[in-house]
């Protein structure tokens, strides 16, 4: 147990956060226009937050993987504000057909989560590897 607390209150997700939120307005306006790249600001957002931990690679994957995770909340808000199972299904129904309704919207909700935290960990990955090259000061 003590591990999981160590884990959780590593300093890794104050930054992880703020890289979330810095990138939700983004996300927002890309998923307005183009729905299927709604990912595409929480990439970005990893690239920056890889560029600025390149020194420690690894607090840099577990920032940006942290935050790829807190970034998936605007499709996952838009996935759940557009479901109502009441509505569907109606109330008093049996059991088992609100449970077939509920489970595809559980399990896209946890492939949108997991592919936003993969995202963020792809961009985390490319902002460690940029290298800033300064132009020689030699004469050449």
């Amino acid at each position: 147990m003590d591990r999981v607390v160590s884990k959780l209150s590593d300093g890794v997700w104050p930054p992880a956060v703020l890289a979330a939120v810095a990138s939700m307005p983004f996300s927002f306006v890309v998923r307005w226009y183009v729905p299927f790249l709604s990912s595409l600001p929480v990439f970005f957002a990893g690239i920056v937050v890889g560029y600025a931990y390149r020194q420690n690679s690894k607090r840099a994957i577990r920032v940006g993987t942290r935050m790829g995770l807190v970034g998936a909340l605007p499709s996952v808000w838009v996935y759940v504000s557009r479901f109502d199972p009441v509505e569907k299904i109606g109330p008093g129904g049996p059991l088992w057909t609100v449970v077939v309704e509920v489970s595809p919207l559980l399990g896209l909700l946890v492939l949108v989560t997991v592919l936003s935290g993969l995202m963020g960990f792809m961009g985390t990955l490319t902002g460690v590897r940029t290298k800033h090259n300064r132009p020689s000061t030699e004469a050449t």
